[in-house]
């Protein structure tokens, strides 16, 4: 009678352990790697969302007055009056801009934004958010189509971990 293992029966049973061990952390490798890939995709996609959330509500909630500018990087300074204010309903002036570091602010105030004109009363009168980092380019177009109704085109270059990603939104007003 047999009351132990063989030394064979041992070493096959402690490959195939091995072998499904191995197997396993695997596959909880390509999981992990996928669901890093996904995270930030979907961080991708919830940033997008916002910004484009926000810069249509402010439109679609302004008076009609839309002023495009652009400073010395040919980047799109945004001004419009609006109602759609999040920090002082009694602000009714809207403007974004692309910081030299690649952040689009927006600045709600009380008084029309110039740049030439910055001083302590306009920053004591006005709310300055962060909107997106990490943006390459800010540019914002006003055209008429066929039927002579007024369109806005955005396109933002968004540049994160050295990839480029481009939004484009277009709008009737």
């Amino acid at each position: 009678m047999k009351k132990s293992f063989s030394i064979i029966e041992l070493l096959i049973a402690i490959s195939l352990f091995a072998f499904i061990l191995t197997s396993l952390y695997q596959s909880l490798d390509i999981s992990q790697k996928s669901n890093s890939f996904f995270s930030s995709k979907v961080e991708y996609i919830i940033n997008e969302n916002k910004i484009k959330k926000i810069l249509l509500e402010d439109i679609l909630e302004s008076s009609g007055k839309i002023i495009l500018t652009q400073d010395k990087n040919k980047n799109t300074i945004l001004q419009l009056e609006t109602s759609n204010m999040y920090h002082n309903v009694f602000f009714k002036y809207l403007t974004y801009i692309l910081s030299k570091n690649g952040n689009l602010i927006r600045i709600e105030s009380l008084v029309k934004f110039d740049k030439t004109k910055l001083n302590d009363d306009f920053f004591d009168n006005s709310y300055i958010d962060t909107v997106s980092r990490e943006i390459k380019s800010f540019k914002v177009l006003k055209f008429n189509n066929k039927k002579k109704k007024k369109n806005i085109l955005f396109s933002i270059i968004i540049e994160k971990k050295n990839k480029t990603h481009l939004m484009f939104q277009a709008m009737q007003i």
